[in-house]
Order: C-alpha cells, then sequence, then structure tokens
C-alpha cells in the first residue's frame, strides 16, 4: 500500500536494411521493406502479447501459483533499506547487510546503520569509503512560491534532500501568536509593523480552517570514495551552498556539531516528534505554503474533465483538461524546437475524440502534418476534407452573413485585407459601416431576387426550394456609392474603398478570393475532421495573413450550422507565428483575433494555438492577443535562450509571458528522447502543476509529416487495409 510499481514490457526492433532485408536492386521503392517489416513484426508482437498476457495473470491474478504478491518480512524491509542507505562497493562485507536479522527492541534507524557508522559532530562515515555532511536551513526563505525548490532536481551532485514535517502544532502556536499580537498591538517601528501584519494573517488564516505545521529542511550531501582523512581538505559541500543561496534566495549552514543528531533524524522512519526541541532547525510554516517546499510540485492531481492523461511527475496520472474550466477553455503551447509539441498534440487530438467520438476537429497548418491524424480518426473516406488554398479559398459569404458577430468578422477580414496590402490606409468609422451597410444591401437584394423568382415558380406548381445567390466581393464593391448617399456621406469615402479593394474584384490580382459562385443552399464541408493546409500560399506575405482569416471564418460557420449544434470542436492552429505574422501594427487583425476566440468560446469549441518562437507571442501582435486571450498554457522543455527571452519585458510590454516562479519550474523540465518529456500546465482557473509525457507509437505516426514517413503509411494501410 506504500509503494507504486510499474512494468513496461518493450518490443525494440533494428532494421536491418534501408531497401529491404533480400533487396537486390537498391532503389528508393521501399515497399518490399514495408511488406517484410510486417510480417516479421506480426510474428514478434504475438510473441510480445502473450508474455505480456501471461505476466499480468501472474501478477494479479491471486489464485494462480505463479504470483508472489506477499507483503514484505520484516527482514526484507530491513535489507531493502540497507542497500540504499549503505555505498555499493561496501554493502558486499557490510555485516549490517546480511548478517543482523530485524529485531522489534530496537529503533529501525540503529538497525539500518549497524556497525558500519562512526560519527562526529560534522562527519558521519558509513561504511569505508563514503562519508556525509548534513546541511540545514536556517530560516525560511523571503519569497514562497508552489515549486521553488524545483531546482534542487538539477544538481548533478549525490544528495539527499530530507523534510521533516511535525504535525497537529496549531493549538500549540495559535496562543502564541495571539499573546505575540498583543505584544505588537502599539508597534511603532517599520519591522514590528510588518510583523504584526504577518501575524494578523496567520491568525486570520487559521481561523479560515488552515493547519500549522513544524518542518525542517536538511540536504545529506554524500563525498564518494572519501574517508574522514579526506574530509579534512575538503570543501564540496561549501560550493553547494553558496549555489542554494544564489538559485533559492535559502541560507544553508552546514551542521558542525550537531550533524551527527540529525543525521540520525534524517534515516528512514527515524524522525521523532520531540526531535525539534534539540535540533533547533525548525520553521513553523501553514500549510497552504507548504507545497513551495517540495522539490517535486507533486500532488498534481490534474481536472475533473478526462480528456488527456498524462502522469504527474510525482507519479500519479493526471488529467489535462482545458474543459474543466468554468470560464474560457482555450490553451496555448511553448517551447523550443524539438521539445514534443507534436507529439502531445496528436495524443491530444486522439485523447479528446476518444473522449468524444461526435467531437469536431478543425486544423490550420502549413503543410499536411495531420494528415494521419485526419484518416486515422475518420470513421470513412468521406469523414474528413482536406482544403487547399489558393486551389480552393472558403466563400466567407455562406452562412447567416447578418448574424452580428459573423458580419462584424466579415467586415474585420475586409479591413484587415485593406490594411495588409497598404499599411498606410486609414479606415475609420465611416468606411467600417460603409462595408457592412453594404454587404447587407447585397445580401437582401439577392435575397428579393430569388423571392420573386420563387414566387413564380410556385405559381407555375413550382414547388422547389427558396435559395439565393450568396454576395460577392464585386456586388458589395459596387454598392459603396449608393450606400454613402444613403449614410449622408461624401462620396470620396465609396472612391477611397473600391481604390482599396480594386486588387480583390474581379480582373484583380486576388479577383478569386472573394467572388465565388455560390447559393445559399450550399453548406460547404461539413466534414467531422477539417484540415486547412496553407503551404501553397506561404510565399506571399499578404495571401497567408488573409487565406488564414478566411480559413477561420469558415471554421466559425461550420461549427454554427444546424448539422452540428450543441456538438463540442477542437480548433487547432498550429505555426501561429507563421501564419498570422503581421509585419505592421495591423489592429483589424488583432480585433479579428480577439472576436472570433470569443466566438469560438460560445460554440464550444477549444481553440489549440501553437507556435515555434518565444518572438512569436512577444512580437506579433495577433500571436501575442492569442497568448493572452487564452487562459491555459503548457511549457515544454525551453533552453536558456528561449527561457530568456521569455521572461525578457520589452518596451511597451507590462509583463513577460511567465513568472518567476514559473520560470524556476521550467527550468528543471527535462527531455529524454524517445523516453520521455516534461511540461508544465499553468492556468488562471484550474490547478497547474507538472507532468511528465511518455509518447506512444500512435503519437509518433499521427505526427508524421516526412514524405517517406507518409509513404510507409500508406503501403501499410494497403497491406492492412486501415490505418489504425
Amino acid at each position: 500500500p506504500t509503494m507504486r510499481r510499474k512494468f513496461y514490457v518493450t518490443l525494440k526492433m533494428t532494421r536491418s536494411d534501408k531497401f529491404g532485408i533480400h533487396a537486390k536492386n537498391k532503389s528508393s521503392d521501399i515497399t518490399q521493406e514495408v511488406v517484410e517489416q510486417i510480417e516479421v513484426t506480426e510474428d514478434i508482437v504475438k510473441k510480445l502479447h502473450l508474455i505480456a498476457t501471461n505476466f499480468e495473470d501472474s501478477l494479479f491474478n491471486k489464485r494462480t501459483n505463479c504470483s508472489d504478491l506477499r507483503p514484505l518480512t520484516k527482514n526484507e524491509v530491513l535489507n531493502c533499506v540497507r542497500e540504499v542507505f549503505h555505498s555499493s562497493a561496501f554493502k558486499d562485507k557490510s555485516p549490517a547487510i546480511y548478517n543482523q536479522s530485524w529485531n522489534d527492541k530496537k529503533n529501525i534507524s540503529e538497525q539500518i546503520s549497524f556497525e558500519d557508522v562512526v560519527r562526529t559532530p560534522t562527519y558521519i562515515e558509513v561504511g569505508e569509503r563514503d562519508t556525509w555532511e548534513v546541511l540545514s536551513m536556517h530560516g525560511q526563505p523571503a519569497e514562497v512560491f508552489v515549486g521553488k525548490m524545483a531546482a534542487l532536481l538539477q544538481i548533478n551532485q549525490p544528495i539527499r534532500v530530507v523534510l521533516n514535517i511535525r504535525t497537529n502544532i496549531t493549538d500549540n502556536v495559535k496562543p502564541d501568536l495571539i499573546t505575540k499580537e498583543k505584544r505588537l498591538k502599539f508597534a511603532i517601528s517599520s519591522g514590528d509593523i510588518e510583523q504584526k501584519k504577518q501575524v494578523r494573517n496567520s491568525l486570520e488564516r487559521i481561523e479560515k480552517g488552515e493547519e500549522v505545521v513544524g518542518l525542517s529542511l536538511h540536504i545529506l550531501y554524500r563525498n564518494k570514495n572519501k574517508s574522514l582523512t579526506d574530509m579534512k581538505k575538503n570543501d564540496s559541500s561549501m560550493v553547494l551552498i553558496n549555489k542554494l543561496q544564489r538559485d533559492l534566495d535559502i541560507i544553508f549552514i552546514r551542521e558542525k556539531w550537531a550533524g551527527a543528531a540529525i543525521f540520525d533524524l534524517c534515516l528512514p522512519l527515524a524522525y521523532h516528534p520531540s526531535a525539534h526541541i534539540f535540533s533547533g532547525r525548525e520553521e513553523v510554516v501553514l500549510t497552504r505554503e507548504l507545497s513551495a517546499y517540495l522539490p517535486i510540485l507533486g500532488g498534481f492531481l490534474g481536472h475533473s474533465g478526462k480528456v488527456q492523461l498524462m502522469q504527474a511527475r510525482s507519479g500519479d496520472p493526471c488529467w489535462l483538461s482545458t474543459r474543466s474550466s468554468q470560464i474560457n477553455p482555450h490553451i496555448n503551447i511553448l517551447s523550443s524546437s524539438g521539445s514534443g509539441k507534436s507529439f502531445i498534440t496528436a495524443n491530444y487530438l486522439v485523447s479528446a475524440m476518444a473522449n468524444d467520438p461526435n467531437l469536431n476537429i478543425y486544423i490550420i497548418d502549413v503543410k499536411t502534418s495531420y494528415i494521419m491524424v485526419a484518416k486515422t480518426l475518420s470513421k470513412n473516406e468521406n469523414n474528413y476534407v482536406v482544403v487547399n488554398p489558393p486551389k480552393k479559398y472558403p466563400n466567407i459569404f455562406l452562412g447567416n452573413i447578418l448574424d452580428p458577430e459573423r458580419l462584424q468578422l466579415i467586415v474585420s477580414i475586409i479591413k484587415s485585407t485593406i490594411l495588409l496590402c497598404d499599411p498606410t490606409a486609414k479606415i475609420t468609422l465611416e468606411h467600417d459601416n460603409i462595408i457592412s451597410e453594404s454587404i447587407k444591401e447585397s445580401y437582401n437584394h439577392n435575397k428579393n431576387l430569388a423571392m420573386e423568382y420563387f414566387k413564380k415558380k410556385k405559381s407555375n406548381n413550382k414547388f422547389d426550394n427558396f435559395t439565393y445567390k450568396t454576395p460577392k466581393l464585386d456586388d458589395i464593391v459596387s454598392n459603396f456609392s449608393e450606400i454613402c448617399a444613403k449614410l449622408n456621406l461624401p462620396q470620396e469615402y465609396a472612391k477611397y474603398l473600391q481604390n482599396k479593394l480594386l486588387s480583390f474584384c474581379s480582373g484583380g490580382l486576388y479577383g478569386n478570393i472573394f467572388n465565388q459562385e455560390n447559393y445559399s443552399d450550399s453548406d460547404g464541408d461539413l466534414s467531422q475532421i477539417n484540415l486547412y493546409d496553407l503551404d501553397g500560399v506561404l510565399s506571399d506575405p499578404i495571401l497567408k495573413v488573409i487565406a488564414t482569416q478566411i480559413c477561420i471564418c469558415d471554421i466559425l460557420r461550420i461549427m454554427q450550422h444546424k448539422n452540428n449544434f450543441d456538438k463540442n470542436s477542437i480548433f487547432l492552429i498550429d505555426e501561429a507565428g507563421v501564419l498570422l505574422d503581421d509585419k505592421v501594427n495591423n489592429n483589424e487583425l488583432v480585433s479579428f483575433v480577439i472576436n472570433a476566440w470569443k466566438t469560438f468560446r460560445k460554440a464550444k469549441a477549444v481553440c489549440y494555438g501553437i507556435a515555434n518562437l518565444v518572438d512569436d507571442y512577444k512580437n506579433k501582435e495577433a500571436c501575442k492577443a492569442i497568448w493572452n486571450i487564452s487562459p491555459h498554457k503548457i511549457i515544454l522543455k525551453m533552453n536558456s535562450t528561449d527561457i530568456n527571452a521569455a521572461r525578457e519585458i520589452r518596451q511597451g510590454e507590462n509583463k513577460p509571458l511567465f513568472s518567476h516562479e514559473d520560470e524556476v519550474i521550467v527550468r528543471s523540465l527535462g527531455k529524454v528522447d524517445e523516453k520521455y518529456s516534461q511540461g508544465y500546465f499553468i492556468s488562471e482557473d484550474l490547478s497547474s502543476g507538472t507532468f511528465s509525457y511518455v509518447p506512444t507509437g500512435y503519437d509518433y505516426w499521427l505526427a508524421v509529416s516526412k514524405k517517406e514517413e507518409i509513404q510507409t503509411c500508406e503501403l501499410v494501410k494497403d497491406k492492412k487495409g486501415s490505418y489504425w
């Protein structure tokens, strides 16, 4: 009951030849290799599955005789702790390991260190070649926050961190605080006034239900292969003390007179509630601040909504679910290159779809990185669609364009288009009204024409569905003069807008974008998974931003369609800094992003933003807006350069991307290729915490983007019948 164990059964295969085992003619065709690998793999996986099944049966089925599930004996517990405590070089001949059995009359600490420990006031020699020193925290740090002790994880030296906590002392401490408050009633000096505030704050927190604990923090520093004689010339622990003071702002002292006594208190199960009386190293801490002293940000249970299952760094399972939020579900990812963004994103999409099979997914990317996600998660080939501008642009005038929110987005796209082509353009409120009223006029005109035609057909006993043409930009622009007259505005306003939109009218350079033939009954693509691949427009800095806005507008239309009513959705924008790269101060683009993200929230969608560079969130206004409007962030491993850039406050900025407290935790995140990646979930209204992430084979293959990887997936699918 006090230990959790995980068992991993792993299959590792080595490719014998890039072009196939028996291939005679080398070529770039990998078909033969894939076929051979499938056959070999299937056979091995069957054996592996049999081994794993037998292992599970023996581990969990108590009715079989092959299981050895039982409580450890007292001797086994003793030997286990001894092996951890004593040096590996010494334990083979140590009488403490093998020669002494459990004795109920002795403390376990005495039995662990039996006959192998020499104690002096400063040093403790264990075995023949290992000597320990004791470092103790001397006073609480001025600044306390969760994750402060994460720096201890980065110490690449043989240390053992021991936190002794004495509970049930609230009733003893409270009278002392009350007495102290009375003594400070007429405080005059600034120090006494500050202490008075702290005492009052502590009493208020106790009255609200918080407890008080006694806490002492010690670091046992192990000098490997150094005897007591060698230690006379040793001072390496002082280097560590200086580092801890610099990194944690905590003063540690090396115990010179009580080292042996405190060392015994730090042995397993050796701490006693009365120890604080003679050690003198205990601090009084309120329970809410206790987590600040934990080296690992443990105890992170995640969130109530079961979406993405990860593992807390303490080893416990935890759920990452922004849908548990009562305010806003949107999330952003930030990390350095190669930290595992693609894997964790693929994992998130699979987890979300598994949790909600009716979920709709919309992805905007610069290349088909998510094509395998679409093909694998789709129920059939007709259940996903890929849109590739400039071959095909979504029509922003589909749907109910007279809905105030949708109309605002369309107007915002047109205004942003003008500013992208001419950063010096001045778009006033009058121009905004002209564009908005012209869209309404075109919409009503087409609808009235269709209604007259419909009535004629109806009189001829033809009851076809009533449809009408959607507006085109040409029609809207031609209405500018008439709208100016209605609004009592000078015609110069109409001419100005007509001139600025010339390139986007028929015959212009971008005339095909906003002048598509469509009818009101056209639903466009209503697939469950919609990919928008913008690789074809990346070379044009104007076109890529316009295309991104158009795609976002189209996604919102699909979400609000009657067929998708009450369905949850995920909208993912990868390479946001590339696609929304506003070279000028385009307020219209920022306004568009903010309004779109608000509309996504109302449409029960989670917006998942990914950017590769810190500068994307720092310097690019539209991308920065995405960061600021999203209350949840996932930070993966970052290098020092990126962390420094994220923490830097530049001219005109109010705050960095994350706080100093967050920085300490982010610097503790690690990653080992093909084994695990650590992350930090930061939230404004949900619990925050660190987690470990082990990429699976699913995550890898769903995140493929290289040509040969996609080709391999297709070959396996042809052989096996499905992408799964």
